[in-house]
């Protein structure tokens, strides 16, 4: 898991239960991150084995959890190899407005 920022002083953080710097909790955060990250590498295992339903489904599960670029880029992927080229697109597009 990725380095993220602690939402209370913006320090860069590795995943803990606690802020290295302000020592805040950060429990809730890690017990959303956690899952959304396993949905996120469900999802590439998919893609890999193409199956697409499945991929798309864990992939809808870790956007819940947390709409980034990764999650749209993995999804646009996904659109591409069903032929579903609009939702390819939109999917693009909100990667590069998310980052």
């Amino acid at each position: 898991m990725k380095q993220r920022r602690c939402p209370v002083c913006q320090a860069m953080q590795p995943p803990s239960a606690a802020c290295r710097r302000c020592r805040a909790d950060l429990s809730l955060v890690l017990a959303v991150l956690i899952p959304r990250e396993q949905s996120l590498v469900a999802g590439r295992l998919a893609i890999q084995a193409d199956d697409y339903a499945q991929a798309e489904a864990h992939l809808d599960s870790a956007r819940k959890l947390g709409d980034d670029g990764e999650v749209r880029r993995l999804l646009a992927v996904v659109a591409v190899a069903r032929g579903d080229f609009p939702a390819a697109l939109a999917h693009h597009r909100a990667a590069m407005t998310l980052g």
